[in-house]
């Protein structure tokens, strides 16, 4: 979508970082400040943007993804959508019915087993992918960081806001993001602490490309953060 006179910036909606409470924001593709800001679904990879066109999108701890994305699909979408399982999905939840027993089998020493997690790890909506099916390869990221003005961090999705409306060139006082769970699509799991020492083990060495793309936009210093815009009104 093209806005003749408007700088046009894309947000790639990685699964399970906080795409859906930022469309609430939103409410869709809209002119903000003197940008247009371009919403897109799931489907959209960065390979499907114009190559001028800036772009940003919204990281997430992999572990910490990977339990909202298992928990997410066990809830079938829920509390704000209602996405049934597929056949696949079904016998996985069967098998593995929490997320730690799923992240500890990929490394079980039975063959079946081990089998049988990793099948589920591939079958699972949100849980089978990866940073790389939105952004390609972390190698290519110092190709397209001119054309990133800035990437959020899913703990800080205050932050990433305003400095997002800013760089846009609205108001950042007059975007705030919903209170309720249904409209952020927000679930009630223990995260992180809910897992074994083992089961972050494995999920680390299964996620380990989605932990290098962190590593690697932490690295080029793309994460917004309060301190970020400060300094953009100082100067």
């Amino acid at each position: 979508m093209r806005r003749r006179g408007f700088k046009v910036i894309h947000f790639l909606h990685i699964g399970k970082t906080g795409g859906t409470a930022l469309g609430r924001v939103f409410h869709g593709n809209q002119r903000v400040g003197n940008s247009w800001l371009v919403l897109h679904e799931h489907s959209t990879t960065v390979r499907r943007l114009p190559k001028s066109d800036q772009f940003t999108f919204v990281l997430r701890d992999p572990v910490d993804r990977f339990v909202s994305a298992f928990y997410s699909r066990y809830r079938q979408g829920k509390p704000a959508y209602f996405i049934p399982w597929t056949e696949a999905e079904a016998s996985a939840f069967a098998s593995f019915p929490d997320a730690n027993s799923l992240a500890e089998a990929l490394s079980n020493p039975e063959p079946e087993c081990r089998e049988n997690a990793r099948a589920a790890m591939h079958a699972i909506g949100h849980v089978r992918t990866h940073y790389r099916d939105w952004l390609g390869s972390v190698e290519n990221l110092s190709e397209l960081s001119h054309r990133i003005p800035l990437a959020g961090w899913q703990p800080d999705l205050d932050s990433y806001l305003c400095c997002l409306v800013d760089t846009l060139g609205g108001d950042p006082g007059q975007y705030r993001f919903p209170n309720n769970a249904a409209q952020s699509h927000k679930g009630g799991h223990g995260g992180r602490a809910e897992l074994s020492d083992l089961a972050v083990e494995n999920l680390l060495e299964w996620y380990g490309d989605d932990v290098r793309w962190v590593e690697a936009v932490r690295r080029l210093d793309l994460f917004a953060s309060n301190k970020a815009l400060v300094n953009n009104h100082d100067n």
